[in-house]
């Protein structure tokens, strides 16, 4: 599969309507290469609400590259859905902030559910589950 940089990851995700409603398939940490991989059911879901949400249905895995740190602080018996995702500047990193609609914990109550701060965002379709 190919793997494409993003080199707008906050416009990235505000194309796409902050990834609202879309569901982590898999979470994935590789700690010799500090990568995060996040598979995602369908990248579009947000966006292809209003049509149909398959007619342009994305699987796809979001790749962190040059991860510092990372919380997650989630509850997996009912999946794991998010309600908002943005990217900012964490002085010379990038910080993705995702709070959930479905599957967060309560360690991290009134604060976002995922953080991870990382150096670049790449994309790979993959799949369909």
């Amino acid at each position: 599969m190919t793997v494409e940089r993003i080199m707008d990851p906050d416009g990235f995700l505000y194309e796409l309507g902050h990834l609202h409603d879309v569901c982590v398939g898999t979470v994935e940490f590789d700690t010799a290469n500090d990568t995060l991989r996040l598979t995602l059911d369908d990248i579009n879901a947000a966006v292809d609400s209003e049509t149909s949400k398959h007619q342009n249905r994305r699987p796809c895995a979001l790749i962190f590259r040059g991860v510092g740190r990372f919380l997650f602080d989630v509850e997996t018996n009912e999946g794991i859905r998010i309600g908002h995702a943005a990217i900012v500047a964490d002085r010379s990193r990038l910080l993705l902030e995702v709070d959930l609609n479905l599957g967060g914990g309560n360690t991290t109550e009134g604060r976002h559910s995922i953080v991870v701060s990382f150096e670049s965002l790449h994309i790979s379709d993959i799949e369909a589950p």
